[in-house]
């Protein structure tokens, strides 16, 4: 298997839902003077990432849950050519907690935020799962107003040219930009052009558990 084609830095965030964890991230293909070691990556979520990542999460949070929040950071750096990371950083913050409604949200339910670039193909693009409780602004149709799929996609490509605007330079990063990566056999790196989101409610994924199902049975005779 093909390793990066650039060097990369794996951003992963998220926090609880419902009792239990979500995750979702966002890759930066880097031009690198220097390898940067876990210290430097754990000042540049400090100082540079976290804040752009909290403005995001400040804004998509009116669309969560009481049993939601943004609570943890990491970050993995994979050298040209390698899938395994030579450095990682992480940072448990103090817990955002979603304030779209008092009632709890279910950990499956989700809106997904396509991360688009200029080829065609799955393998091109990317998805965020985001979070979003499912009771919140739904139409007669089944989906999601506009007014929600607009604050997700918004505010992630507000993110995401934040990303690819910032100062990196004390973690040896001379420039970087958000792109679409995929473990095939050709390796695949590029940037990402626009996003996109949709009405329909998805299954939240990248979950750390698998369901266990609460059941009621009765006999029948």
């Amino acid at each position: 298997m093909a390793g990066y084609p650039q060097p990369t830095l794996r951003i992963v965030t998220g926090g609880a839902i419902a009792g239990d964890i979500w995750r979702t991230g966002v890759d930066l293909g880097l031009n690198v003077s220097s390898t940067p070691t876990s210290g430097q990556l754990n000042t540049l979520l400090t100082g540079v990432i976290q804040p752009l990542f909290l403005t995001w999460f400040n804004s998509v949070k009116v669309r969560f849950g009481a049993s939601s929040d943004y609570s943890f950071l990491q970050c993995y750096y994979y050298p040209l050519g390698s899938h395994t990371a030579a450095a990682t950083g992480t940072i448990t913050l103090s817990p955002v907690v979603g304030t779209a409604s008092s009632n709890l949200q279910s950990p499956r339910t989700a809106l997904v935020v396509s991360k688009l670039t200029a080829y065609a193909g799955r393998a091109n693009r990317g998805r965020m799962y985001i979070p979003c409780w499912g009771g919140l602004n739904v139409g007669t149709d089944g989906q999601t107003d506009a007014g929600t799929t607009g604050v997700y996609a918004n505010a992630t490509a507000t993110l995401m040219s934040a990303l690819n605007a910032a100062n990196m330079s004390t973690a040896g990063i001379t420039s970087q930009s958000c792109i679409v990566t995929s473990a095939t056999a050709a390796a695949i790196g590029h940037t990402i052009t626009s996003v996109r989101c949709d009405g329909i409610m998805d299954t939240q994924r990248r979950r750390t558990n698998k369901d266990v199902a609460r059941v009621v049975s009765n006999s029948v005779v």
